[in-house]
């Protein structure tokens, strides 16, 4: 195992129905990652619990995520619906780079 691999993947909407469908998506590949030995970090799967008294925009979860991040041994950005435009994601993956961390773009299907 390649060590502590972070998933970054859209949330924020203004839709309940959209950020449930991207939550699920987050944690059905996140489940199947686990399983094949991955060891993956999703601030989707693991905050949504929290979102009423946190937030649900990017910047109410940076200190966390920035800490993950830096936990990390690579970033994994979840291509699922909102990904290209999502302001989170976009500042996980520059964030990760400015660490000189892999980032690997990945099919919701699919593991590498």
């Amino acid at each position: 195992m390649a060590g502590l691999i972070y998933l970054a993947s859209p949330y924020s909407h203004q839709s309940a129905a959209v950020r449930e469908a991207r939550y699920l998506a987050a944690r059905s590949y996140t489940i199947h990652a686990i399983q094949q030995g991955y060891a993956m970090f999703s601030p989707i799967v693991y905050g949504r619990a929290m979102e009423t008294q946190i937030g649900t925009d990017y910047l109410s979860w940076k200190e966390f995520n920035d800490a993950m991040v830096r936990a990390s041994a690579s970033v994994w950005v979840l291509r699922i619906y909102g990904w290209e435009n999502s302001k989170g994601v976009s500042y996980e993956v520059n964030f990760a780079r400015e660490l000189k961390l892999p980032v690997a773009y990945v099919d919701p299907r699919e593991l590498p």
